[in-house]
């Protein structure tokens, strides 16, 4: 799961790069879109095995913490 993380990651980054070209924002999608799948995975194995969180409440934190760092990527 985590390379096709962050295969799709890369292809999010490359579609960008295709409509904009070459910049920082390729390197904060692809940072960020990583982070958030490894956040998903962590989540899942500590808390949704365990009953804690919902599928839904886990996809909704790793999105809100892959947009949370590339918001702070942004401000470097």
């Amino acid at each position: 799961g985590t390379l096709f993380g962050i295969l799709g990651s890369l292809a999010i980054g490359f579609t960008y790069v295709s409509f904009f070209g070459w910049s920082y924002a390729f390197f904060v999608i692809v940072v960020a879109g990583i982070a958030g799948n490894l956040f998903d995975s962590l989540l899942g194995a500590l808390f949704e095995r365990k009953g804690s969180l919902s599928n839904d409440a886990v996809n909704f934190l790793n999105t809100a913490s892959a947009a949370s760092i590339a918001l702070l990527l942004m401000k470097v």
